[in-house]
């Protein structure tokens, strides 16, 4: 691929390759849609530690929480700290306690919190890139209107439920680094 505006995107490899595809016409909905579910991730693997994913799972378990109202305080003020200054981390920190204020409990509600926090975080990646786009001098306002159309298109139809067990998981799917299509039926389908 040329030298983009997507290269001088000051975002992690893989939301640069989700810039790079969302550009690029001749990839479809599908590359663009499996190219976010692998940044989100990728994001969930870096910013959100093993550590404070047991903590906030532990909150979510039902048991002895009522008997130690303290504990769980204490628990949650431990959690916040492990994700300071990590912006994906204290997302999923406020989503949780969002989801354990409205009662939801047990691996639903860890997985409802880890959704929320992952589509907010799809959202700003979009609209990040999208600005990046309006203010790079080679590119211009019909190009990022574009962009912003498909990746809104891709996000509109992420499956958010399998990208947050993923991320909970801590499994990346591991894409390649640009998709490549070898041949003619491999492309962009035609329309009729």
């Amino acid at each position: 691929m040329s030298d983009g505006p997507h290269r001088s995107l000051p975002m992690r490899r893989a939301w640069k390759n989700v810039a790079e595809l969302a550009d690029n016409a001749n990839f479809d909905v599908q590359d663009v849609l499996a190219a976010i579910s692998e940044a989100l991730v990728q994001d969930a693997q870096k910013e959100v530690p093993a550590d404070f994913v047991r903590l906030i799972h532990a909150q979510f378990i039902e048991g002895e929480k009522e008997l130690f109202p303290d504990q769980r305080a204490h628990d949650l003020s431990n959690a916040q700290r492990l994700v300071d200054g990590l912006p994906l981390g204290s997302l999923l920190f406020t989503c949780a306690v969002q989801e354990l204020l409205n009662g939801n409990a047990g691996e639903q509600g860890v997985s409802e919190a880890m959704q929320s926090a992952l589509d907010d975080r799809a959202w700003r990646g979009a609209r990040q890139i999208e600005e990046h786009y309006l203010r790079h001098p080679r590119s211009s306002k019909k190009r990022a209107i574009n962009i912003r159309g498909r990746l809104a298109h891709a996000i509109s139809q992420l499956s958010i439920e399998k990208t947050a067990q993923q991320a909970l998981q801590g499994k990346a799917s591991r894409l390649q680094k640009t998709i490549r299509h070898q041949g003619l039926d491999e492309g962009v389908p035609l329309n009729d």
